[in-house]
């Protein structure tokens, strides 16, 4: 590199988990930064994706194949060579590389750009893309206001609201991050590998993926794999499946409803008398209905928590969203977990304006990403207007938005 390369401090080499990226702003574009075990090898690549046009590429799944080390896309899974950028996939597509290096515990990246090929997005294809998001049909939530309560997957939401026409309000509500004390997930999973766990209930995706990664940092990755592929999985909705999938494994028992009662539909069709039956936990909240059913049935159940939910705001800017409620200043607020839930509402009575959410909501199209989400909502009394039916993805959840739109069921500033 030069000696007049700029170097932009990312943050410190802890805060990146081990085999996960992160995404950073360098020089007004993003790069997702990944961070590689055993050896804590650094990658620096572009967020964009460009089979998915849109910016998730540190959200994606590092493996290898044969001696590369490789992400996949969390969108359609192509996979990309971490250190050239290129697609394993398709040798005519190409992620723009970064220099990346670590200065003490800080990880930083180059502004200048490695050589390389550009993105397959080619600056025609982006003038279609233009053109077509300037066509009205192409933007259905034109002139509609979306307050987003999501953490995790913002920027991806927000993109692919903001490319059909809505304006977007972040207020990031919770957090996930891992418990403080790594012991018992370290337990749970050397029982699992040890074969003293019979059958494990995964309720979430991002479950599934801790668990993983807790297993990479014991250095017994591939143990917890082989033991989750023997054991009965038994898991609540498409999240976990998925997630799943993504190292070759087949649910057992998936429930067709993804909540507790379909947990219980779907173990109801086995015999679990003297067995041990690991439940992972949604954060840290406990399932005491699921945790009682098994041990009725004869199960010995053993419960986890691989992440907790905190804050993700200060407690003025939720304030201030239920403010743009109240005022109707927001014509959709859209959930992604109960935790954001539970969030709102214990604010708004530690600050003695329940009332001001409770009108605001009713004045205000409220989307939930599933059952789960919307149980939390209709338990406080809210009206829940938008819930996918089936595919309880991001994707589905501002499909469900943009179809109210549609049907000229949005705005609703005048309900009472």
């Amino acid at each position: 590199m030069s000696k007049n390369t700029q170097w932009v401090e990312i943050c410190p080499l802890a805060r990146i988990v081990p085999d996960r990226g992160v995404c950073a702003l360098v020089g007004g574009e993003q790069v997702a930064v990944f961070r590689v075990s055993p050896d804590d090898r650094l990658y620096a690549v572009s967020n964009f994706d460009p089979f998915s046009k849109a910016n998730v590429m540190s959200r994606g799944i590092i493996g290898s194949r044969g001696a590369v080390v490789k992400v996949a896309s969390p969108i359609y899974k192509q996979c990309f060579d971490l250190a050239t950028g290129n697609c394993l996939d398709d040798p005519t597509v190409t992620l723009r590389t970064y220099p990346v290096r670590l200065e003490g515990s800080i990880v930083k990246v180059a502004l200048a750009r490695a050589p390389g090929k550009r993105s397959a997005w080619s600056a025609k294809e982006a003038a279609g893309v233009h053109a077509a998001r300037a066509r009205p049909e192409s933007r259905p939530l034109r002139g509609i206001t979306v307050a987003l309560a999501e953490t995790r997957e913002l920027a991806l939401l927000q993109r692919m609201l903001t490319d059909r026409g809505a304006e977007v309000l972040a207020f990031p509500l919770v957090r996930v991050v891992d418990p403080p004390d790594a012991a018992p997930v370290t337990r749970f999973l050397s029982e699992l590998v040890e074969h003293r766990i019979d059958a494990v209930v995964l309720s979430t995706g991002e479950g599934v993926r801790r668990l993983l990664g807790f297993a990479r940092r014991m250095q017994q990755y591939q143990a917890v794999v082989a033991a989750l592929a023997r054991v009965t999985t038994v898991t609540r909705g498409p999240k976990p499946s998925r997630a799943l999938r993504e190292v070759g494994i087949l649910p057992t028992l998936p429930a067709e409803v993804p909540t507790t009662d379909g947990l219980i539909d779907a173990l109801q069709s086995r015999e679990w008398r003297d067995r041990r039956v690991g439940v992972q936990l949604c954060g840290g909240k406990p399932n005491p209905r699921l945790v009682e059913f098994l041990k009725r049935v004869g199960a010995e159940p053993c419960v986890v928590a691989p992440y907790l939910y905190a804050q993700a705001s200060e407690d003025d800017r939720v304030i201030q969203l239920i403010r743009y409620l109240s005022t109707g200043s927001v014509d959709v607020v859209a959930f992604t977990c109960s935790a954001q839930v539970e969030r709102l509402y214990a604010i708004a009575q530690a600050n003695r304006v329940e009332d001001a959410l409770r009108r605001g909501l009713r004045r205000t199209r409220v989307a939930a990403i599933g059952p789960v989400v919307a149980a939390a909502l209709r338990d406080r009394g809210a009206t829940v207007d938008i819930v996918p039916q089936r595919s309880f993805f991001m994707r589905s959840l501002l499909n469900e938005i943009a179809s109210s739109a549609k049907a000229k069921r949005i705005p609703l500033s005048a309900r009472a």
